[in-house]
């Protein structure tokens, strides 16, 4: 869990434009580069959308800084049977796994825990 000041926003469908929104202000507050930021947004509306669609329709989003690396956690009720997955760019046919494919490409590191209570995807961004 954060070390630091965190700040935690719940989600649904309607609420992903909105929630792109923070992460943007939040990034740019935290001093991380305009593309570098839009690469994070990216990353975690990937994850929030799978939230959406595959986590119960909603989910918990969690932001807070560490050091020179801004981490995001996304939690849903979903779960998660291969914890590799996103490790691997899905084929065109693919049906699912690109958004953690994607993140896995813009973000520094993206871990990936899932329980019968639940998933989270952690993603880290370092400062440059």
């Amino acid at each position: 869990m954060p070390t630091g000041q965190s700040q935690e926003v719940a989600f649904e469908a309607e609420d992903l434009t909105d929630l792109r929104r923070f992460v943007l202000r939040w990034a740019s507050d935290e001093a991380l580069e305009d593309g570098l930021a839009q690469e994070f947004v990216l990353a975690i509306h990937e994850i929030a959308t799978n939230s959406v669609r595959h986590g119960g329709g909603r989910g918990r989003l969690m932001v807070w800084r560490e050091g020179e690396t801004l981490l995001c956690e996304v939690r849903d009720n979903g779960q998660i049977s291969n914890p590799m997955l996103g490790e691997v760019q899905p084929g065109p046919q693919a049906s699912c796994s690109r958004g953690l494919w994607i993140a896995n490409q813009l973000c520094d590191l993206v871990q990936i825990r899932s329980s019968a209570a639940g998933s989270q995807v952690r993603m880290h961004k370092h400062l440059r």
